[in-house]
């Protein structure tokens, strides 16, 4: 329940549901177009040629830590490419309960538990979706640097991934659970109005499996995305997010080509161009990003 109200003080004065839905939209496309499709690809260079960095041994044991996935394999881009499918079945369901629960215009001292964790759901899979796609281009840059190659990524993007491991891993053991459990734990939920103010009558009458079923959620105690907690350009936000992440999708198509021809010791200068290339247009689109989060 504590970690309920921190995250209702965390949030606006005022949640708009268009912002909302906006944000599990992009989700639901961010995953369906670019992450799902990019660990299937690392799924395949994986059973070819297992990886070897350090960061890839953290981030596989962090994630397998936490998470139950639905099935296991040697393979664990096979199984974390699983968990996204069935947190994008997830996400459609909570897309849903956003346009049946969610008021047009939500005052933060008048939320309910109910939109509460729906929020808070959609937050966290923006952070998990995000995440994944930063820790797939990322293992294959620390893939390369194993072959010799120079460390291209941002002392801050590195920093970033490497101090939210943990994070990741245990949003993602609520993100991706099996989608009848899901629902029903939504269901469960009471539509009582939670409050800093009211929140020991709340759990009198509540026990906190009800109000607050995530147990990650609590764990961590999550705050999630500056959209919900500061009036920022949100369009913008979002839109160089996406284009972003797309481009990183195609980074990872080009790196897989570039770490297969530096394992058969063919380099190709004209590919390691693109990638510069390419690296540089997804620089200034996070620039961007991080200046509209810094402004807050």
């Amino acid at each position: 329940m504590s970690s309920l109200i921190s995250f209702i003080k965390s949030l606006n004065p005022r949640i708009q549901k268009p912002v909302v839905l906006k944000d599990i939209d992009a989700v639901i496309k961010e995953l369906r177009d670019v992450a799902i499709p990019m660990t299937n690809d690392l799924s395949v260079s994986y059973k070819a040629t297992p990886f070897k960095s350090k960061w890839f041994d953290v981030f596989e044991n962090n994630v397998r830590a936490e998470i139950k996935f639905a099935r296991k394999s040697d393979n664990f881009w096979t199984d974390l490419n699983a968990a996204l499918q069935i947190m994008l079945v997830n996400a459609q369901h909570l897309r849903k309960y956003t346009e049946d629960y969610l008021q047009e215009d939500t005052l933060r001292d008048g939320i309910t538990a109910k939109a509460t964790n729906i929020v808070r759901m959609v937050s966290a899979m923006s952070f998990a979706s995000g995440f994944v796609i930063d820790a797939a281009d990322y293992t294959l840059v620390q893939e390369a640097v194993t072959l010799g190659q120079p460390d291209d990524t941002p002392p801050a993007q590195a920093e970033y991934l490497n101090r939210n491991i943990e994070k990741f891993a245990q949003v993602m053991a609520d993100c991706c659970i099996d989608p009848k459990k899901f629902e029903k734990l939504f269901a469960d939920i009471p539509d009582v109005y939670v409050s800093e103010k009211n929140s020991s009558a709340v759990a009198a009458m509540f026990s906190n499996k009800q109000l607050d079923p995530f147990p990650n959620m609590s764990t961590t105690n999550w705050v999630g995305s500056p959209i919900y907690s500061a009036r920022l350009v949100w369009e913008t936000w979002m839109a160089d997010r996406y284009h972003a992440s797309k481009d990183r999708k195609a980074m990872l198509e080009l790196r897989l080509i570039h770490l297969q021809n530096l394992q058969t010791n063919s380099p190709n200068p004209r590919l390691e161009r693109e990638i510069e290339g390419l690296q540089a247009r997804i620089r200034k689109y996070d620039k961007k990003i991080r200046e509209i989060e810094e402004s807050l």
